[in-house]
């Protein structure tokens, strides 16, 4: 006859392998649920890329067919935010703004396209523009130090 410690021993030996087992099933579920998130979220974040990227294109096609200003002006902010990293967008409404003499928006999208651009070339615009906006201004130690982060 068995004894009941041994019965009892092998029920225990038994529940903590499959507890194990399920413990490693429902690690596995989270790991597979987190890389979907993940990809779900970059895709997200490419779409949002592309959108912004139609939206700037957009403004400046109100602003040089068109020469709507009121139409350029809601695509770059739209543009914007939909993706903030947007430097192109930012320079831009920057441009329009500076066109139309409203300075104090014109230094804020300058500054921003400065700071978000990771392209040399852009954030040299838009250094270059930001100087341009002080020497309006007639800030001139201002603008020579805008010119030298150019």
């Amino acid at each position: 006859m068995i004894s009941r410690r041994i019965i009892y021993r092998n029920l225990r030996s038994h529940h903590k392998g499959a507890l194990g087992l399920l413990m490693l099933a429902a690690l596995l579920l989270c790991g597979v649920h987190a890389a979907a998130q993940d990809s779900k979220h970059l895709k997200q974040q490419e779409k949002a890329t592309e959108n912004s990227l139609n939206l700037t294109f957009q403004g400046n096609s109100d602003l040089l067919q068109r020469q709507d200003d009121i139409q350029a002006e809601m695509a770059y902010r739209r543009a914007i935010s939909e993706n903030d990293s947007n430097s192109i967008a930012k320079y831009n409404l920057g441009n329009l703004y500076y066109n139309n003499n409203s300075m104090g928006e014109a230094f804020m999208r300058y500054k921003e396209a400065g700071l978000s651009s990771k392209d040399k070339a852009e954030k040299h615009k838009a250094y270059h523009n930001l100087g341009n906006v002080f020497m309006k201004n007639k800030e001139f130690s201002k603008a020579v130090e805008a010119y030298k982060e150019a």
